[in-house]
């Protein structure tokens, strides 16, 4: 919507920080290396942010490519042609974010729900390993970040 937005008519808006939102792909992951070195808490959690969506992105990745050349079994729900369309969408959008939403949580968080629940429906529709580890690797992930945002944003 941003990219439409900024096409027509040549802006964002004035209250969006959407310019700033996305940069090129892995650009920001290589200038703002040092965002992600588990130093303190904050560059901790920016890791096991990015650990939680590359894991389990690459397990739905599998578990699509699995299910592909196995025969559909019947146990198992059709995937909707649209979600590899969407996660493969979700993950270039990923890799493009910029430096302004791994330092603003809500804004990463808003950055990466989408590809999430793609993964999460994929993890739930392909029966085989791959989705499997998908789903517990986001059922684990998703425990431990919610409550470290719980722990974190909780006054002492």
């Amino acid at each position: 919507m941003q990219l439409v937005t900024r096409v027509q008519w040549g802006e964002l808006g004035l209250l969006s920080s959407g310019d700033a939102n996305f940069t090129l792909p892995f650009a920001s992951f290589v200038r703002e290396a040092s965002l992600f070195v588990p130093r303190d808490g904050h560059s901790a959690l920016r890791v096991s942010v990015v650990g939680l969506v590359v894991v389990s992105t690459a397990a739905a990745v599998l578990a699509l490519v699995a299910r592909r050349r196995a025969s559909p079994g019947a146990s198992a729900a059709p995937v909707p042609d649209l979600v590899p369309i969407g996660v493969a969408l979700g993950v270039l959008l990923f890799v493009s974010l910029a430096r302004v939403p791994f330092v603003n949580y809500m804004n990463v968080a808003r950055a990466v729900t989408e590809l999430l629940l793609l993964v999460l429906l994929v993890g739930w529709l392909v029966r085989n390993r791959a989705g499997d580890v998908t789903l517990a690797v986001l059922a684990g992930g998703g425990v431990v970040l919610a409550g470290w945002a719980v722990w974190a944003t909780t006054p002492i």
